[in-house]
């Protein structure tokens, strides 16, 4: 008797115990994913990506998305999708209303498709035909990086972070042909992004000291909220010696990404003034997952801000000394951009230097 009231005793406590925990999970909201194992190979693979997103995108509240509404207006249409095309334009649309120049497919042959194309009301912000007519000993090395002078100013022009035909030690054989320019004109407006670890390198060419640029997050829990603090960014002086005289830095809306990290960075600097428009507004350091098939589409990954804390994503980063264009003066020949930087530092460099006063000699 004992025995079996000890044992009726133990079946109540695991029945007690069990209905607790489905109490409990009743209370915690469940992921929209798994209510059903995918069964075909397009399914699978849309489960990952909307989990690899609902796990690392960082800007899910920051842009009010609600990406369990996402998935449920998706992942039925899944079932209807019979070839890789209907796949990845199913894809494209899932992915359009986080409007992130970084949310992309990328093809076998490397090449990305944009699920987000950003206006660019400030365009045209700079010309090829017109640079080369203003800049007229404009030498190009490679596809990406060029040098030449405007009414004497040394001038670089970098149009992409890439390591194809540029390197950080090309870059600084070049800067210390310039060492005793008394300015420089920096142009990086046609520049869309690439590594930013290049870029910083370059930009540590340019202080004198180490300093605040950036702040970063990224997710670190199931909730879109789950954000880490904000982990700031330095840039530290780098080479036997840095260029700290007046730099006009030509930014505007094709500059997204690792150039808008270069662009936070140099902003800081004393001796930089940037000079044109609004950078284009995209930073996200992306992380690339596979898609079967040779495609893979990727994953932006943090918040980046400026130093004074303004997120970058969707506002870019403003000009100190703004310059509007239209298409008429490229169609000119002319570059208004480049003008407002040449009477800039022109203007700096004739300035009446102060000089302090001479203390009195005492009686």
């Amino acid at each position: 008797m004992p025995k079996s009231t000890s044992s009726a005793r133990s079946c109540g406590s695991i029945w007690i115990c069990a209905l607790l925990l489905a109490l409990i999970a009743g209370c915690v909201p469940q992921p929209a994913y798994h209510h059903s194992v995918p069964q075909t190979l397009y399914a699978r693979k849309f489960e990952r990506l909307w989990q690899n997103y609902d796990h690392y995108y960082p800007y899910f509240d920051y842009k009010h998305i609600h990406w369990n509404a996402e998935y449920a207006r998706y992942r039925p249409q899944v079932s209807r999708v019979r070839n890789d095309t209907q796949y990845l334009a199913l894809l494209k649309h899932m992915l359009a209303p986080l409007k992130d120049v970084h949310a992309v497919l990328v093809t076998p042959s490397g090449r990305w498709i944009h699920t987000y194309e950003p206006p660019r009301f400030d365009r045209p912000n700079w010309n090829l035909a017109s640079l080369r007519k203003n800049v007229t000993d404009l030498t190009w090395y490679g596809r990406k990086w060029g040098t030449g002078t405007v009414h004497g100013i040394p001038y670089i022009v970098i149009a992409a972070w890439t390591h194809a035909g540029f390197s950080v030690a090309n870059f600084d054989y070049i800067l210390n042909q310039y060492r005793r320019s008394p300015a420089l004109i920096f142009d990086v407006r046609m520049n869309g992004g690439g590594d930013d670890r290049l870029a910083y390198a370059v930009a540590g060419r340019f202080t004198t000291q180490k300093r605040l640029t950036e702040y970063l997050q990224f997710r670190n829990g199931p909730l879109h909220s789950d954000l880490t603090p904000p982990k700031p960014r330095y840039l530290k002086p780098r080479g036997p010696w840095q260029f700290s005289k007046p730099v006009a830095l030509l930014i505007g809306p094709d500059c997204f990404s690792s150039n808008e990290s270069f662009i936070a960075a140099m902003q800081t600097l004393p001796n930089v003034t940037t000079i044109g428009a609004t950078t284009g507004g995209g930073s996200g350091d992306p992380r690339f997952f596979d898609l079967g098939a040779g495609w893979r589409y990727s994953v932006p990954t943090w918040i980046d801000y400026t130093a004074d804390k303004r997120v970058i994503e969707w506002n870019g980063i403003p000009p100190e000394v703004p310059v509007k264009t239209t298409p008429q003066d490229f169609r000119h020949g002319a570059d208004p951009v480049l003008d407002a930087a040449v009477r800039l530092l022109e203007a700096k460099l004739h300035a009446p230097r102060v000089r302090k006063a001479q203390a009195e000699p005492v009686p």
